[in-house]
Order: structure tokens, then C-alpha cells, then sequence
């Protein structure tokens, strides 16, 4: 994969925005995790703590920045790309300032960057990120749920137990959060959901068709609502 070449050359971490919670395996030494509005602490405290913020193809809605706009990362240096010069220009309107906007197709910015020779070395600040995700570890909290089953411990499990090409359809609502912040992909792990659309009801006839379209070895495929979860 082109983008998973690029960060290992470099050898910068990575923060997900919840479209992209499966673009690396949990396993991979350079993710972080989700941050934003669905993302774990320590992603947060590493988004906000950076010298410099390289977005890729991500519009940065208020999911990933939270509101207003203009308070995300006042004090670090920010180069955004996007393919849609209209996505680029709205943060003016935002108040939030972007130190370079880069108005190109995600995939040539990409393949721009690999033809680079970096002279960067992030081994500190890896180090420094990897002692906040082993302190601020969402099943390291303890949660009092009585007779019920933790959920955050749930899906964290839950990659755990099905196949490693198995492919997750998620409604919106608190099964949405839950699984951006502790699931934990591995393989080729798909998750699935409408994002921002978020339409409630859409992952049960998501699910039912991919049922129909997916190959036998990967049609594993869950959906919820935030009360239920269900094999299809």
C-alpha cells in the first residue's frame, strides 16, 4: 500500500479520523488511533502536542476538530491537502488558520512525498506517544456496568474473535464512538459506516447487501445501533 510505504520512510506517526479507523492495522507500530470528537485521549494529546500536522485527504469537519474550528491547534505549523479547493478555502471562513493549503489529488501528493529523501527523526516523540497510549488505554479505565458487558472491552475483544477479513457494518449512535475508540483492527479488517450522512437504520440493509456481494471468506459482516449486535 502507497500511503503505508510513505509513513514508514518517514517514520511519522499517524492519527486517524474515524473514515479512516482501518486504514492501518492496530498492530503497526506508526498508528495511533482515532482522534477527534471519536477518538481516544492519547490521539488526542498527540494531535495537540505536534510540532507539525500533515492532513491527507480529510476534509476536517468538526469531528476531527472539534468546535469552534478556530481553537483546533492554534500553536502548531499546518499543511492541509484536499482535492476540493472549496474544502480548502472554508477554514478562512472558519477562523482557523492554515499555514499551507495543498490543492491535489491525495494519491499525488503521496507518490510527491515518496520521491523525497526525509531528514526526520521522530524516535522521541514515538516514544513519548507510546507511553500516553499504554496510560491512557481505553480498557485500562474501569467502569462500573454492573451485570452488563463494558462495550469499550466489547469491541476491543471483538477484533480479536472474528475473521481477519471480516467487515463491519456500524450504525450511528453509541456503537459508532465505541468502536472508533477501542476497536482495535488487525488483517484486513473492514469497517463500514455512512459518516457524516450518519442516517440511523443504514447499517442493517448496508450489511444485507454486502452480504450478497462479498466473496463466502468475507462475508462476516456485524451491525448495530448502540443496543444490538447481530451476525448476519
Amino acid at each position: 500500500m502507497t500511503f503505508t510505504k510513505l509513513i514508514e520512510k518517514f517514520n511519522i506517526p499517524v492519527a486517524l479520523t474515524w473514515a479512516a479507523v482501518d486504514l492501518l492495522p492496530s498492530s503497526h507500530p506508526l498508528r495511533i488511533g482515532t482522534f477527534g470528537t471519536h477518538g481516544s485521549r492519547f490521539a488526542n494529546f498527540s494531535v495537540q502536542n505536534s510540532d507539525f500536522i500533515l492532513s491527507i485527504g480529510s476534509r476536517l469537519d468538526t469531528k476531527a476538530t472539534g468546535g469552534p474550528h478556530s481553537t483546533f491547534e492554534r500553536s502548531v505549523w499546518k499543511a492541509v491537502n484536499d482535492i476540493s479547493a472549496d474544502e480548502l478555502n472554508k477554514f478562512d471562513d472558519y477562523g482557523l488558520s492554515i499555514d499551507l493549503k495543498i490543492h491535489s489529488e491525495a494519491a499525488k501528493l503521496v507518490n510527491s512525498l515518496l520521491a523525497c529523501n526525509p531528514r526526520v527523526s521522530c524516535k522521541q516523540w514515538l516514544s513519548t506517544i507510546d507511553r500516553w497510549k499504554q496510560s491512557y488505554a481505553i480498557c485500562n479505565e474501569y467502569r462500573d456496568t454492573g451485570n452488563f458487558v463494558d462495550p469499550y472491552l466489547f469491541c476491543s475483544k471483538l477484533s480479536e474473535l472474528i475473521p481477519k477479513t471480516a467487515h463491519i457494518w456500524s450504525d450511528t449512535g453509541s456503537i459508532q464512538a465505541w468502536l472508533m475508540q477501542s476497536f482495535e483492527p488487525r488483517g484486513e479488517q473492514r469497517v463500514w459506516h455512512d459518516f457524516n450522512n450518519t442516517a440511523m437504520g443504514w447499517a442493517l440493509p448496508a450489511a444485507i447487501a454486502a452480504k450478497l456481494a462479498l466473496p463466502a471468506n468475507e462475508s462476516f459482516c456485524m451491525v448495530g445501533d448502540g443496543s444490538l449486535m447481530m451476525n448476519i
